[in-house]
């Protein structure tokens, strides 16, 4: 018998044709899927071209009553100061806080935010960002309580400057288990390492403990590796190391060893795809091209207990031959012991 050709041919048809578009569940009977924009008034992602050349923004959250760029010459020197600034709305409980994504090309200097009262009272202001050798995707949270202005500094005429995202965040009540660390602060892309906080000291809840390694940050060069030293007082059941990773390439996970016995690859925690700390960095020789996430990202690496043994351990992170310098933070390990005798490291 000859199949019967239905709608959903004509959706999928459409998908094929145009990449963008995905169908879900198409059956003979169902009707083909839209693919419809989301809104997000609360949310910009700027145009850079047009906001350096000082062009209208068209389109604005309720939030924020208008963009200015300001440049300082400095006397006696070529190089100009570049001032991108947010002229706060004042609507109670809106926005107590912005959140700022910051992209800043390699090579182009530090940049600063501050945010401040119509007064000229200063609210906050950052430590400088941005990195000599690498492309990087700066996250920053602002109070914006009784906050005029938030002001982006950039260095010479903001050439360096690659992405700005800017949305705004409340407060709402969120329950957590007392005796587990509170849930990381809501991110917009679900990136868990954009909000976590390293712990200080070790902790033992029933036959886990739970310990800080290294806080880093530290760079792992092209080919390269970072080896962490660690005492144990037994061998446990199994381990858990994690790290936030920066410049990484999803598509090549680092490789760590401990006690010189390779593990399966690490596993990233990837945060959605619409984040603007996605670059594509573009293929080099017999290369490809690959995507990298130029802010941090929460990696985790399951360690089996026979590879680990009483007294020193080693744990070494490393990059792949061909993939470039990488930055690494907060290396932590979890360890599982039996239940009758749990131990410290």
């Amino acid at each position: 018998m000859r199949p019967r050709i239905s709608q959903s041919f004509s959706a999928l048809a459409a998908a094929l044709l145009w990449p963008g578009l995905v169908c879900g569940g198409v059956s003979a009977q169902a009707e083909p899927a839209v693919l419809r924009q989301r809104a997000a008034p609360f949310t910009v992602r700027f145009d850079i071209a047009d906001l350096l050349a000082e062009r209208t923004q068209q389109t604005l959250p309720l939030w924020l009553e208008g963009v200015m760029i300001q440049r300082y010459p400095r006397e006696g020197e070529l190089a100009a100061h570049t001032a991108v600034r947010l002229h706060l709305r004042k609507l109670a409980g809106l926005a107590p806080v912005v959140e700022l994504r910051v992209g800043l090309a390699a090579g182009q200097g530090t940049a600063t935010a501050i945010a401040w009262s119509e007064t000229g009272r200063q609210i906050y202001r950052s430590g400088p960002f941005g990195s000599e050798y690498d492309a990087t995707t700066e996250l920053l949270r602002i109070p914006a309580e009784g906050a005029n202005y938030i002001e982006l500094e950039l260095p010479g005429r903001g050439e360096g400057l690659t992405e700005l995202f800017a949305s705004a965040m409340r407060y709402t009540q969120v329950l957590h288990p007392v005796d587990f660390a509170p849930a990381p602060v809501s991110d917009a892309f679900e990136n868990d390492a954009a909000s976590s906080v390293a712990p200080e000291n070790d902790t033992l809840l029933w036959s886990r403990v739970h310990a800080p390694l290294d806080a880093g940050p530290f760079t792992l060069e092209q080919g390269g590796s970072g080896v962490i030293e660690f005492e144990l007082l037994k061998r446990p059941e199994c381990a858990l190391i994690t790290f936030e990773m920066r410049h990484s390439e999803a598509g090549r996970p680092p490789v760590v060893s401990v006690n010189g016995q390779d593990l399966p690859g690490a596993t990233p925690v990837l945060p959605d795809l619409a984040d603007p700390a996605w670059k594509l960095r573009p293929a080099v020789g017999s290369a490809v091209s690959q995507m990298v996430y130029s802010g941090w990202l929460r990696v985790q690496q399951y360690v089996p207990g026979s590879v680990l043994v009483k007294g020193a351990n080693t744990a070494d992170i490393s990059l792949s031959s061909s993939e470039q310098a990488a930055d690494v933070r907060r290396v932590e390990v979890q360890l599982r012991y039996r239940r009758s005798s749990p131990s410290n490291p």
